[in-house]
């Protein structure tokens, strides 16, 4: 596959001194697979995200995201394209088409001298598919 794109991806942010930032986000993405036996299969996604951002006492840091996302897929008459294709995962990265929606919130906090502790949740929802879940917890080092 040969996917060509082009998207605009304005964002506007709100900063209150060095402890809270929040920001909008839109993204309108448009994708085509340029070598399949079929007409080109073209995407269209839309993407509107907020994000907030706080830090707390110098050494937390909580990060919120939410991200609403439609995605067509369809030819010309409206008809669906397969999407159990790699170039269709490729386009779709690995959402369904249709609304879906996707949010993480991450909590970073820094112990002793070069200690520091990350816990991410990520959830990622699509038309007629389950919750999907995903958590990880990261202990570095700094030298």
């Amino acid at each position: 596959y040969y996917i060509s794109y082009w998207q605009i991806r304005p964002k506007i942010t709100y900063q209150q001194g060095i402890k809270f930032r929040a920001s909008l986000e839109y993204l309108e993405k448009h994708s085509l697979n340029q070598l399949t036996d079929l007409p080109d299969q073209k995407a269209i996604q839309r993407n509107l995200t907020a994000a907030l951002r706080w830090s707390i006492l110098d050494k937390n840091t909580l990060n919120a995201q939410l991200s609403f996302i439609r995605i067509k897929f369809e030819d010309e008459t409206g008809l669906p394209y397969p999407t159990n294709t790699p170039a269709a995962f490729q386009i779709l990265q690995g959402l369904k088409t249709g609304q879906n929606f996707r949010w993480k919130l991450t909590y970073e906090t820094r112990f002793l001298n070069g200690i520091m502790l990350n816990i991410t949740y990520d959830g990622k929802k699509s038309e007629d598919a389950p919750v999907s879940h995903i958590g990880q917890v990261q202990l570095r080092a700094i030298f």
